[in-house]
């Protein structure tokens, strides 16, 4: 064992604290870290000493399985939202502060992209846009998210999507929409924009369909 629980400042322990406290990481997520294997114990404690290099970022990146999304333009706010079949539903998801713009109906390629470690709204759209230069991917909208609850509702039970292009201004915040599950309940939730967003989140992203010539 090592000296750091005899060097270690209380102020800084405090400080640590409060950095896991700040970006979601939980007693019961450091239990997990304390039963996990050595082998990942030993990765992430690497990560921390070392710090993360580029190789690793990119071996934390799954490679996301692509979904086909179909966006009913003509259908009415309420009418895409109930299709979703969620458990419960925000008060604050309304048409009025989540608008949508759009006709027809159209179709979309759409992944889901985890990262597996807190990260920026930048750099998310960063590391999203390198995963096809020549057709890029964009963060998901309002029509986006409720269609992707409605056609893969099993999905965010693996972890909560953030659809953060449907970012809306209210109250005294910014939220964008979170398709998530509570148990064996499904929700249509909102999520408080913040400086970062941690590991556990996935972010939905699309782009249409292109039609071969």
């Amino acid at each position: 064992m090592g000296n750091l629980i005899t060097e270690l400042p209380v102020s800084e322990m405090n400080a640590t604290i409060e950095l896991l406290d700040r970006l979601g990481i939980d007693r019961e997520g450091l239990k997990r870290f304390r039963k996990a294997s050595t082998w990942e114990q030993t990765t992430i404690a690497g990560m921390i000493q070392n710090g993360i290099s580029e190789v690793q970022k990119a071996t934390l990146v799954p490679v996301p399985r692509p979904f086909i999304l179909i966006v009913d333009y003509n259908l009415p706010f309420a009418e895409m939202v109930a299709l979703g079949h969620y458990d419960w539903v925000n008060d604050n998801i309304t048409s009025k502060r989540f608008p949508i713009v759009g006709e027809g109906v159209v179709r979309y390629e759409a992944k889901l992209f985890q990262f597996g470690y807190a990260i920026s709204f930048e750099d998310a759209q960063r590391r999203i846009q390198k995963e096809d230069v020549a057709n890029p991917w964009a963060f998901a909208k309002t029509e986006h998210g409720l269609a992707f609850g409605a056609q893969n509702p099993e999905e965010q039970r693996n972890g909560s999507i953030l659809v953060l292009d449907s970012m809306s201004k209210f109250g005294e915040g910014r939220y964008v929409l979170s398709l998530h599950a509570r148990g064996s309940k499904r929700g249509l939730g909102l999520s408080w924009c913040t400086r970062a967003w941690d590991g556990h989140h996935c972010f939905l992203v699309v782009r249409k369909v292109v039609t071969p010539s």
